[in-house]
């Protein structure tokens, strides 16, 4: 959740609550998205949010279960 608050402008979401109330949202949604972008050579997007890429590659190389904001 920390990463989303960080990265705010990116996701056009300029209160801090909706990103708490909705991080899981956020989340599927930002993977589907980077999935498509992928798909379709959307290179703009994926250097756009290569920081959501950053982030579940670490979380699949460190500690399972270790939540987003730790």
């Amino acid at each position: 959740m920390r990463a989303y608050l960080e990265h705010r402008d990116d996701l056009g979401i300029a209160d801090d609550q909706q990103i708490v109330d909705h991080v899981d949202d956020i989340t599927a949604i930002l993977f589907g998205l980077t999935l498509r972008a992928m798909r379709d050579n959307d290179h703009e997007w994926v250097m756009r949010f290569a920081w959501f890429g950053e982030i579940v590659d670490e979380q699949t190389h460190d500690e399972p279960g270790k939540p987003l904001d730790g």
